[in-house]
């Protein structure tokens, strides 16, 4: 059986941490493109920006899916179940 690591809040702060968590998925480059995106449709100049809001991060994850080997926390999920996403 495969434990699964949950995701917290404090794991997706920055574009760093989104894509430590995605490289098994996607490479770097298009993690970095598809987390820029995201940034630019909430924060029209936030080009250079390292920190993303949660806001953000749950809107990668809703288009993208949850990490490999991850679950939400029940925080994350209230959150984005309740928050209007940009998707």
């Amino acid at each position: 059986m495969i434990t699964m690591k949950t995701l917290e809040k404090n794991n997706i702060r920055t574009k760093k941490q989104i894509v430590l968590l995605y490289i098994n998925q996607y490479s770097e480059k298009n993690i970095k493109k598809y987390i820029n995106e995201i940034v630019c449709d909430y924060r029209k100049n936030a080009k250079n920006c390292k920190n993303i809001s949660t806001q953000e991060a749950l809107t990668f994850i809703e288009l993208y899916g949850t990490p490999d080997g991850y679950v939400l926390s029940e925080e994350l999920k209230k959150e984005m179940n309740n928050r209007k996403l940009k998707v």
